[in-house]
């Protein structure tokens, strides 16, 4: 239960942080501030492990593994997130961000963690219809915006990176892991930053105090604490099991843009978002058609049993009283 609410804590400093990260990429340009974003949480996570004299627990590093969980974990979900955020609104970043838990089941499908089932089908087909419904607010294909498409790129990358994460946490520990992929993803998107955004370095000289510590709480709080906590339970939770927990990413992300952006929620969007929990919720319970069967046939025998056996005091009590009245 602690675990599970720790959890919960990170996804609700996730969820406001995809507020900060559209303040942000609003004032800055987001792969360059993203970069130092990344690299300044890297470094908070050296002095929280320098501070806690915390040893290594490993003896050779998985590099193979480390680079693809730093390609997918840092440098594709956050390049894709920090562009997406910036050009789709921030409601529909978190209505796409709640698809990460059925991607991540999905996984477990395919890769053979967990088996498939009708109602966990049923959830994949919910929550797919969930987030059509609430990304087509016009109600036709031409209102996918491209951030869409960006953030649901982000999601599917962080997904993987999980798989990833998970395989690589039960070899080296996950703290020394989180700081040593945010490092060097923080420097290959300072790169590409360099290639691609152009003058964005003179962009910071621009940023006023209320940007400097929304960028402070970004880094600090849900990139550097955040992850660092979400790469310890991955190993401990599961990976689709940790990625449940994204749904709470989802509603308070959804809440920080009705509060601080002013965005507008549509009813279609709620609607879809109703859709995408449920579907959550549904595929990813572990429940089984069969059982449920079972639970409602054993039910019905209770209450059968219970009747015949008030019928048969009632009739015992009726025959009682009537010995005694002879």
């Amino acid at each position: 239960m602690k675990t599970y609410l720790i959890l919960v804590f990170v996804m609700v400093t996730w969820g406001f942080n995809v507020i900060a990260i559209k303040v942000l990429v609003s004032g800055v340009s987001p792969i360059l501030i993203t970069s130092l974003r990344l690299f300044v949480a890297s470094l908070a996570i050296m002095l929280i492990l320098k501070s806690m004299k915390r040893q290594k627990t490993h003896d050779q590093i998985p590099w193979k593994y480390v680079i693809l969980a730093c390609l997918f974990s840092v440098v594709i979900h956050h390049l894709s997130l920090s562009i997406g955020i910036q050009r789709t609104t921030a409601v529909n970043s978190a209505i796409i961000i709640g698809l990460g838990p059925l991607i991540a089941a999905l996984f477990s499908i395919i890769f053979q963690i967990s088996p498939i089932t009708k109602l966990k089908f049923c959830g994949f087909l919910l929550g797919t219809v969930g987030v059509v419904m609430a990304v087509l607010n016009k109600g036709s294909l031409a209102s996918i915006q491209s951030g869409d498409v960006w953030v649901f790129v982000a999601i599917l990358a962080q997904i993987i990176g999980i798989f990833i994460i998970n395989k690589i946490t039960s070899q080296m520990d996950p703290l020394h892991l989180t700081a040593i992929i945010l490092t060097i993803g923080s420097v290959i998107l300072f790169c590409i930053s360099m290639i691609f955004e152009k003058g964005a370095i003179y962009q910071l000289t621009q940023i006023n105090m209320h940007l400097f510590w929304v960028f402070i709480y970004s880094s600090l709080i849900p990139t550097a604490l955040g992850q660092s906590i979400y790469n310890v339970t991955i190993n401990k939770v599961g990976p689709a099991e940790t990625a449940i927990f994204i749904n709470v990413n989802t509603i308070f992300a959804l809440i920080g843009a009705a509060i601080f952006m002013k965005e507008t929620i549509m009813p279609l969007q709620i609607i879809g978002c109703i859709l995408i929990i449920i579907g959550v919720i549904v595929g990813t319970s572990g429940l089984d058609l069969t059982r449920i069967r079972k639970w409602i046939k054993d039910r019905k025998g209770e209450r059968k049993v219970q009747k015949i056996t008030i019928a048969d005091n009632y009739e015992k009590e009726m025959i009682e009283d009537k010995c005694r009245k002879l």
